[in-house]
């Protein structure tokens, strides 16, 4: 009796063992989440205000925006792209960071001096 239940229980162990070992090794979940590779990045749409007497030349990433003198431009540009001087101006030498797009910024005004 005590030999035929041992029988059948040793190989309902040995599936048992095997088993759990495969199960531990297979990830439960990728590392790279997925979302990212299909999210969009956020765009921000600001005004630059020129509140001096000459027109300024700035660098937005890949786009090179001009701002005459006492003039204001719309631009829509992704977050986290830097505006920089491209020329040297009364104040600030070429290649100064002027601001850093975040999405704080949306519907705002930065006025250059």
């Amino acid at each position: 009796m005590v030999r035929r239940y041992l029988l059948l229980a040793s190989p309902l162990v040995l599936a048992c063992m095997f088993s759990s070992v495969t199960a531990s090794a297979s990830p439960l979940h990728s590392l790279a989440p997925v979302h990212a590779m299909f999210a969009k990045t956020k765009t921000v749409k600001l005004s630059l205000r020129n509140t001096t007497q000459a027109p300024i030349s700035l660098h937005a990433g890949e786009q090179n925006i001009t701002v005459e003198a006492g003039k204001t431009v719309p631009v829509d540009l992704p977050a986290g792209t830097r505006i920089t001087t491209a020329e040297a101006t009364g104040k600030h030498p070429a290649g100064t960071l002027i601001i850093e797009v975040y999405t704080g910024l949306n519907g705002a005004t930065v006025d250059l001096n």
